[in-house]
């Protein structure tokens, strides 16, 4: 197993000629100042995105900022979802293929009685308005982020019962 090394940089502090021998870099790279995460094709002006051990910390920020903690309110309000103009109601059916045996009274059987229980959901063209409110100090970045993993949460997890049968789902418009 190698020996694995680390190498504590500060400020705008270059590679010492010991270091840029260690990370076996070329000195040319290292005269120029170039970024050593970036690939060669990238423009130096372009944004660096934040991975590892930062990139996670500023994640966990984020949510405590937006969600909270045991010991803190989040900032972010979420308001109920309404409908944008009246819903357009239409029926459908569940069938409870072994209700004696949900019930406790029978093992499951195929000579059970399915039992269908109708019920009406919101058709899918019923548009709906979601929001978020902000209390307490404003945040741009978090804000933007509550709301983004709003839409992300109704496109992709769904809400209420029956998602697993296609229930629940948004779609932004």
């Amino acid at each position: 197993m190698e020996k694995l090394e680390a190498i504590l940089l500060t400020d705008d502090e270059r590679l010492s000629e010991t270091a840029r021998q260690r990370l076996k870099l070329p000195k040319a790279e290292m005269e120029r100042g170039e970024d050593l995460k970036r690939d060669k094709d990238v423009p130096p002006d372009a944004p660096v995105q934040k991975d590892g051990l930062v990139g996670c910390y500023d994640k966990i920020r984020l949510f405590r900022t937006i969600f909270g903690t045991p010991q803190a309110m989040g900032q972010a309000i979420f308001f109920d979802g309404i409908p944008a103009k009246p819903p357009v109601l239409k029926p459908d059916v569940m069938n409870v293929h072994y209700q004696d045996y949900y019930s406790g009274s029978k093992p499951p059987a195929d000579y059970l009685n399915p039992n269908p229980i109708p019920f009406l959901t919101v058709g899918k063209e019923t548009p709906f308005l979601f929001a978020v409110g902000w209390c307490g100090k404003k945040d741009n970045e978090a804000q933007k982020q509550a709301i983004n993993w709003l839409k992300a949460g109704l496109s992709e997890l769904g809400v209420g019962a029956k998602t697993s049968a296609g229930y629940g789902y948004f779609v932004e418009s």
